[in-house]
């Protein structure tokens, strides 16, 4: 399965795993770093198909989280073209807002999901949203910088995560990601036309 978007940690940082695919640690056929944030976009995608899609990679330890999107289909209201879209991120970290897993084997792998509906109208309703400017906090998603670069020992083929914590070379400036929501609510509009 190839994901829409991948981030895996350059080879100068986290070098080629030793052990050829599958591994461990995992890597791809040609012996690259498995992808560590993994994005998925769901536009033609029902949403139960791409969930599952999302939470597939999230059984990979090694992906420390998905971010997703799912577009629904332009409905018209007072005469103008709305579109509603939900985002999730699913995490291994506790996030503001964010929810055990309601999969039973990742709520035990201490995963977590967050949830946003934004677009201009919420899903299932003709409610706009609130997500109406950029840089709105309520819409914007973070993801640790740190989590590219997760690479914990591996003591006889088990990964080792105690005590571990991700070491974020110098020239890495910024502690996250951030995703402003309101910025692909821009594009998909912009698209639509």
């Amino acid at each position: 399965m190839a994901p829409d978007v991948a981030v895996r940690p350059s080879e100068v940082h986290v070098p080629r795993p030793l052990i050829p695919h599958p591994g461990p640690p995992p890597s791809t056929t040609t012996n690259r770093n498995h992808a560590r944030i993994i994005c998925e976009i769901a536009n033609a995608q029902k949403l139960g198909k791409w969930e599952e899609r999302c939470e597939t990679w999230m059984h990979e330890i090694y992906v420390r989280c998905v971010f997703g999107v799912k577009i629904y289909d332009i409905t018209t209201s007072l005469g103008t073209a709305q579109r509603a879209m939900i985002a999730k991120l699913w995490t291994r970290q506790a996030l503001e807002g964010s929810v055990l897993s309601t999969n039973a084997t990742l709520a035990t792998a201490g995963v977590r999901v967050k949830t946003w509906d934004f677009g201009t109208m919420q899903f299932n309703t003709l409610t706009p949203t609130a997500c109406t400017g950029a840089n709105l906090p309520t819409y914007q998603v973070t993801i640790p910088i740190s989590d590219v670069f997760w690479n914990p020992p591996i003591v006889n083929g088990i990964v080792n995560e105690a005590g571990y914590t991700p070491t974020v070379p110098n020239e890495v400036v910024d502690n996250n990601f951030v995703i402003d929501l309101y910025g692909i609510q821009r594009w998909v509009q912009n698209a639509q036309k």
